[in-house]
């Protein structure tokens, strides 16, 4: 039984996955909350890697903080961290992932992670097909 816990603020206090993959209950007022502010930011006239370097630069000529900041790009890299540390050993992570944590340098991912071809386990139904090359466009 695989087992995800989403613990925060917010209107996700848990998610549960038990084997197959789940979603928290529809918040349509949330939905429409997230839709209505996304429409009241401004047009992008950058996406992508130019984005990011433009705004950027427009935060350092504007004295203002980037769209995405540092600490921003640390917190997803902790995340991506945690879950390829609970992949690999099976057990829950607590965030902020501490310096002593042996999966908080990319020499102690590589360490400690599990790689594709050292994996001992698979899915046990496995539905449907699976696609090679360019089949899956048939």
């Amino acid at each position: 039984m695989i087992q995800v816990a989403i613990i925060g603020t917010g209107n996700i206090s848990h998610a549960h996955i038990a084997g197959y993959l789940a979603f928290p209950e529809r918040n349509e007022g949330l939905e429409e909350e997230i839709r209505a502010f996304a429409d009241r930011l401004p047009p992008l006239p950058w996406e992508g890697h130019t984005g990011q370097i433009e705004d950027m630069l427009s935060a350092l000529e504007q004295d203002r903080s980037p769209a995405i900041t540092g600490e921003d790009g640390r917190r997803t890299l902790e995340l991506i961290t945690a879950i390829y540390q609970s992949g690999s050993t099976g057990a829950a992570v607590e965030l902020p992932i501490r310096k002593d944590n042996p999966f908080y340098t990319v020499q102690g991912i590589l360490a400690h992670a599990t790689h594709f071809y050292e994996k001992t386990v698979s899915a046990a139904e496995l539905t449907g097909g699976i696609t090679l090359g360019s089949s899956y466009r048939k």
